[in-house]
């Protein structure tokens, strides 16, 4: 029995110790793209909410307007820390770290959803392999190293081959499931898989308690394939 417990570590201590952290790295770079300006919307109770996300790497930001006045969000991420601003005016104020989990605009994306920062967080373990609709995923557990934001851990599923982010699913410190995030369009940008179009569920007793949509609009207004890819 030793000597089989022994022989399955073998098998699957390559993927837990080295494949993780490469997967990680892999899907943040997916996540990243340099200087580019993606139009489009956050839909909530069939309000829409017009909104501008510049894409600079690790420097995410969002502008929309709230009350016919121009706001703004920018969140700086690395390995250590996520820094948090808010653009009003033109002017940058840096918000506290416990910011990151309120929501935009009434919706139910947070800061932190929007940011994908639990990408960023070192704690990582593979849990399974698992197709969605058409799509192979890796299934990695990531862990909150701060006390910050509204997420203990979240699971999220990895594309194989694309390394984008094709689901996500957050659990607040009690191990409740309060968020599930979704992709259900593709897109090509930079030559790399990114999200068109994802849904946002609240979570509340194991039940859907409302849903909101980020929709993004091809940056040129057509890909190489001459429409978004949609799942199946």
């Amino acid at each position: 029995m030793l000597k089989i417990l022994s022989l399955l570590l073998l098998m699957i201590s390559p993927l837990i110790g080295q494949d993780v952290p490469q997967i990680m790295a892999n899907a943040r770079y997916a996540s990243a793209l340099n200087n580019i300006d993606l139009q489009g919307k956050l839909k909530h109770d069939q309000q829409y909410t017009p909104v501008l996300l510049r894409m600079k790497g690790n420097d995410i930001q969002l502008y929309y307007e709230q009350n016919n006045t121009p706001r703004g969000i920018r969140l700086i991420l690395t390995q250590e820390s996520c820094r948090l601003s808010e653009i009003v005016d033109n002017k940058e104020i840096v918000l506290p770290d416990e910011k990151v989990g309120e929501k935009i605009e009434n919706t139910n994306f947070t800061y932190e959803d929007l940011s994908l920062r639990f990408l960023y967080w070192p704690e990582a373990f593979f849990l399974k392999e698992e197709t969605i609709k058409t799509q192979k995923c890796y299934v990695i557990r990531l862990t909150n190293p701060g006390a910050y934001g509204n997420y203990k851990y979240v699971d999220v599923w990895i594309g194989q081959g694309s390394y984008a982010m094709m689901k996500m699913q957050g659990y607040n410190a009690k191990g409740e499931h309060i968020k599930t995030m979704q992709a259900s369009d593709i897109m090509n940008v930079e030559d790399k898989i990114m999200l068109k179009k994802m849904k946002v569920e609240t979570i509340v007793n194991d039940r859907v308690q409302s849903i909101s949509y980020l929709i993004l609009e091809d940056p040129d207004g057509s890909n190489k394939s001459g429409r978004p890819r949609k799942l199946r």
